[in-house]
């Protein structure tokens, strides 16, 4: 979504989409960095280095985000002497590099919270495959009492008041939801593993109606650098 700020300008919170509303029907669709500059004087660094991280610059996809940011500084250079002779265009910066893979689905959680690029999990599929750990979709075929080991970015824990302090989990991975109850006991033991991770590797036992009675937490360390959108307990 964040790829087409022109197109969706009613999607985005930006002040500077909203005071380009108006211009969006006289002018059409911006063409470059230095024509959003130009129509939307209103804008600030800020805001026009957000948008270059979070791949709305990216015009007709000739622009990458961190070549965005670069124009960016530059067509945002303050007016006067220094600059008035300085009518050189720098278009090509090869010493910067495209952002790819997880990079980018990284930058997009940090930046705008959701991602269209792959799930982080699938990054890390391959490696977790030789350790025999299952995606969520595997978990819906498993037999009951079979111990199983799942992996996955933990977006949902809840204690519901009737439920006598047992905890449920839900892990997100590329193929779908993983769910977990975790009983008081083992809770309290892995308190700070559970709550203070987004990522998470939960081994257990297979129940009844697909629920996985997690007995031992362990936090994916070391290969994520952005949070994850959770609902959480309080």
């Amino acid at each position: 979504a964040a790829e087409k700020l022109n197109r969706d300008p009613e999607k985005h919170s930006f002040s500077a989409n909203r005071a380009a509303e108006p211009r969006i029907c006289q002018c059409g669709w911006y063409t470059s960095i230095d024509d959003l500059i130009k129509r939307v004087p209103e804008i600030n660094k800020r805001e026009v280095r957000a948008l270059s991280m979070a791949g709305a610059l990216n015009f007709d996809n000739t622009v990458h985000r961190r070549h965005a940011l670069w124009q960016s500084e530059l067509a945002l250079r303050p007016a006067g002497d220094l600059f008035a002779d300085d009518d050189t265009a720098i278009t090509e910066v090869p010493f910067i590099r495209r952002m790819e893979g997880l990079e980018l689905v990284e930058a997009d959680l940090k930046k705008t919270r959701i991602s269209i690029g792959r799930h982080p999990m699938a990054f890390i599929r391959e490696n977790l495959n030789k350790k025999g750990v299952l995606t969520a979709e595997q978990t819906k075929s498993l037999r009951g009492r079979e111990l199983v080991t799942v992996a996955g970015a933990a977006v949902i824990r809840q204690r519901p008041m009737t439920a006598k302090n047992v905890v449920f989990i839900t892990l997100e991975d590329e193929t779908g939801h993983s769910n977990f109850v975790v009983m008081p006991d083992v809770f309290e033991r892995f308190r700070a593993v559970i709550n203070q991770n987004d990522f998470l590797l939960i081994k257990g036992i297979a129940e009844e109606r697909g629920l996985i009675k997690g007995l031992y937490f362990e936090a994916i360390r070391g290969e994520f650098t952005a949070a994850v959108d959770t609902h959480n307990f309080r």
